[in-house]
């Protein structure tokens, strides 16, 4: 099985004119060009900006009940209630002032022992 490719040279030859004079016609108006990637660079940030900023919500059943899972309600009451303990124990904890400016000097002794004899 072979693949055969016919490939029409006039049409390439009318397709290579035709980008000529589009890229000739962008190069002489650059500013053409650049609102025209303006604008589409716009559309696609907006379009992206849709898509994540507004996700599309699922609709919850009704016929399912909510219900709440006993373990689960437990189990968030209890860190709440240990979180509130450890909460108020820094509340009665006493810290020392670093910033108080409170330096012991050592005394420094009155005369100092003499020894020998050389006065």
């Amino acid at each position: 099985m072979s693949l055969k490719i016919k490939i029409n040279f006039k049409d390439l030859r009318k397709w290579k004119k035709f980008s000529k004079r589009v890229f000739d016609f962008f190069v002489e108006n650059a500013f053409i060009l650049f609102l025209l990637l303006f604008v589409f660079d716009f559309v696609a940030g907006a379009l992206i900006f849709y898509q994540y900023a507004f996700p599309r919500q699922k609709i919850i059943e009704a016929s399912k009940p909510f219900k709440l899972e006993k373990e689960i309600l437990e189990n968030a009451l209890k860190e709440n209630e240990e979180r509130g303990k450890r909460f108020s124990e820094i509340e009665t904890k006493t810290y020392p002032n670093l910033f108080k400016t409170s330096v012991v000097q050592p005394e420094l002794p009155q005369e100092l022992p003499s020894e020998g004899g050389v006065d």
